[in-house]
């Protein structure tokens, strides 16, 4: 069944690019996104026997997706304060705004995490060596400190280049409760080379669907740099630390969260206001 929704939702994405059809596709993006993710998490489950969404349904629908579209659209409140994106092409109405911000921007968290999960199978813990786990444990405050700083540069600078440490930011701010020493060096280095690819790949992949969807999001930022379809060249350097950002978040809350339906209630109600908050301002 899986297999099936994830290839009808594909085709049907893919449908709406190449034949654009009235508002359809000003909504392909999450069409296609939410196809890739269920094949994505089909793969994982038949090649290692385990996937973000089979493994914990409830925790994926309850606290994953509304936690996904908070995180994203903690980053387009930032924008608001410090523009670097625009969108164009979205369909209209605050409402039905509201729901396609939620099912694009829930799609965050899973995104990296089953294409990580492609290359590295599960995982409960960030591996780091066991001197930069003791170096995490004993400046914890520190850590945490600079995280909030970087997460928070666009509120109060102007410097574009420090802003860009907003995408490192909630990964500093967890990595004291999510790093583990690694089982031996080859474990820890080769699952960060794939964090890394993950996050390019996903990047580009988020760029190339971007490009041909009828809603989608331009960049004001850098006008005169070469562009990869909508992003400047050197923008997909910052897909690396977003994705290291999205990894900690996933594992603090697969670790420290419980699935609890009150809790999954204020989730999707923050994410709710946030994104009327973000729609009212395209």
């Amino acid at each position: 069944m899986q297999l099936i929704a994830g290839s009808a939702l594909l085709i049907l994405g893919i449908g709406a690019l190449i034949f654009p059809i009235a508002n359809l596709s000003a909504i392909a993006y999450p069409i296609l996104w939410w196809g890739i993710i269920l094949l994505l998490d089909f793969y994982n489950f038949r090649y290692w026997k385990e996937s973000l969404i089979r493994e914990d349904a409830k925790k994926f629908y309850l606290i994953i997706i509304p936690l996904s579209a908070i995180f994203w659209l903690y980053y387009e409140v930032v924008n608001l304060f410090y523009p670097q994106w625009n969108y164009s092409g979205i369909i209209p109405g605050i409402p039905m705004r509201i729901v396609l911000s939620l099912l694009s921007f829930g799609t965050v968290i899973p995104i990296i995490i089953e294409l990580l999960w492609v290359f590295v199978g599960p995982f409960q813990t960030i591996a780091v060596s066991a001197m930069w786990r003791t170096f995490i444990q004993n400046n914890k405050l520190i850590i945490i400190i600079m995280g909030f700083v970087c997460a928070t540069l666009p509120f109060y600078n102007t410097y574009f280049y420090a802003n860009q440490l907003m995408w490192l930011g909630p990964m500093l701010m967890l990595m004291p409760f999510v790093a583990s020493s690694g089982k031996d060096e080859m474990e820890y280095r080769r699952f960060w080379i794939y964090a890394i690819v993950t996050g390019l790949l996903s990047g580009a992949l988020w760029e190339f669907l971007n490009f041909w969807a009828g809603g989608k999001w331009q960049y004001t930022i850098l006008p005169d740099t070469l562009r990869i379809f909508e992003m400047p060249i050197y923008g997909y350097i910052g897909f690396v630390p977003f994705a290291l950002s999205t990894l900690a978040l996933y594992v603090y809350a697969k670790n420290f969260i419980k699935t609890k339906l009150t809790l999954s209630l204020s989730l999707y109600l923050i994410a709710i206001m946030l994104s009327y908050v973000f729609v009212s301002s395209i």
